[in-house]
């Protein structure tokens, strides 16, 4: 029977032996699982940091964008006021042109009413004139006689000259 207990004794230290190996594989198994699991947080903290660095960034895009529509929108109001004046100073240009044009064809009207006046004045004292030449003429004027011709002829240049004077 010591044999027996003794080989019992033996059959439960191996047996001992192999539990203890057995917890000892166990803790490996569960430490070798916590460090797949470590490795898969670390794993999952990296990609939630790369997530925050890329939104972050979105952001900083987004917010650059709308400061330049705001800079774009101040520029377009900025242009719009520019070109109502340029507008304005445009039409007060053209204003002060049609201004100018209808005084400039008053003026020219009355000069050709005027030039028109001269005409008729000169053109009535010519006639005046032809006729008073044209009693002398017809008084000293002969029939057939070349003399009387020339002299009206060189009365009519006379009367022109006059008139040419006067104007």
């Amino acid at each position: 029977m010591e044999n027996e207990l003794q080989g019992l004794q033996n059959t439960t230290a191996k047996l001992g032996k192999e539990v203890e190996t057995l917890k000892q594989l166990k803790n490996v198994q569960q430490l070798q699982d916590l460090n797949v699991l470590k490795q898969e947080v670390q794993s999952i903290s990296s990609q939630t940091h790369a997530l925050d660095v890329n939104q972050q960034t979105i952001n900083l895009d987004f917010l650059s964008l709308y400061n330049q529509t705001i800079i774009n929108q101040n520029k377009l109001k900025s242009l719009g006021k520019q070109q109502e004046a340029d507008k304005n100073e445009t039409m007060t240009f053209l204003q002060n042109i049609k201004t100018d044009q209808n005084r400039s064809r008053a003026i020219l009207y009355g000069k050709i009413d005027t030039i028109d006046k001269n005409m008729n004045n000169t053109y009535a004292e010519f006639k005046e004139k032809a006729n008073e030449k044209g009693k002398l003429e017809s008084r000293m004027r002969l029939p057939g006689d070349v003399d009387s011709r020339n002299n009206i002829k060189a009365a009519s240049a006379n009367i022109a000259d006059d008139i040419d004077e006067k104007s």
